[in-house]
């Protein structure tokens, strides 16, 4: 399945830029979701769920960030 699948041409660019946004996306609407039936059944309110969700998409996009710094393969120098 090629559908999040791009060229990449450059090396220096990274691979799957298109899948982890698509992964952010899904999971904030999903965490929307889930925190909308907690405000429906009155265990919270709209403003905390707002914080709630924009605090774990920082975390996960940072966390992310850092995996896949931090695995990147690191380069021989050439003599």
């Amino acid at each position: 399945m090629r559908i999040f699948r791009r060229r990449n041409n450059n090396p220096e660019q990274p691979k799957l830029p298109l899948m982890q946004s698509a992964i952010i996306a899904l999971l904030r609407h999903l965490l929307t979701f889930i925190g909308g039936t907690l405000v429906a059944k009155g265990l919270l309110d709209a403003t905390a769920l707002t914080e709630l969700i924009g605090a774990i998409i920082t975390l996960v996009s940072t966390g992310w960030m850092l995996v896949s710094k931090y695995n990147k393969p690191t380069e021989v120098p050439k003599a």
